[in-house]
C-alpha cells in the first residue's frame, strides 16, 4: 500500500503553492492598509485636527476641553480616548482604532474621530 500516491502529491502541491500565495497576499495588504492612514477629530461636527497615524513616530497625548474633556492617545498607526469626562465612557471603552471600519464617538461632548485613507476604507458595515 502506496502511502503517497501521484495523485496525492500534486494536491499537496496545489495546497502548498495556495497557502504560499495567501501569506503573500495577507503580508501585502496588511501593509498597505497602514499606509496613509488619517485620523479625523471632529468637535460639534467641525473638522478640529488631522492627524497622519502613519507618521506618528513617538506616541502622544492631548486633552480636548470644550463641552467636556476628552484625552486623546496617538500612537504610530492607531489613535484612541484614553479618559473622558463624560457618564458612559463609551469613548474610552472603543479602545484604538487604526482603520476606518469603526469610529470613536462620545455624544455627550460631542467628539468624534474617524480613520480615513490606507486600503480598507469601508462606506458601511454590514452586520
Amino acid at each position: 500500500m502506496k502511502l503517497l500516491s501521484k495523485q496525492n502529491i500534486v494536491f499537496f502541491c496545489i495546497i502548498g503553492v495556495i497557502f504560499v500565495v495567501s501569506v503573500i497576499v495577507w503580508l501585502v495588504v496588511s501593509d498597505i492598509q497602514t499606509e496613509n492612514t488619517t485620523a479625523l477629530v471632529y468637535k460639534n461636527g467641525v473638522l478640529i485636527e488631522t492627524i497622519s497615524l502613519s507618521a506618528v513616530e513617538t506616541e502622544y497625548e492631548y486633552a480636548i476641553n470644550d463641552d467636556g474633556v476628552n484625552v486623546i492617545l496617538v500612537k504610530s498607526g492607531e489613535i484612541g480616548v484614553i479618559s473622558a469626562d463624560c457618564p458612559t465612557q463609551i469613548c474610552v471603552n472603543t479602545g484604538f482604532i487604526g482603520s476606518g471600519v469603526i469610529p470613536i464617538i462620545c455624544i455627550p461632548n460631542r467628539l468624534e474621530i474617524r480613520i480615513v485613507g490606507g486600503s480598507h476604507e469601508l462606506d458601511a458595515v454590514a452586520g
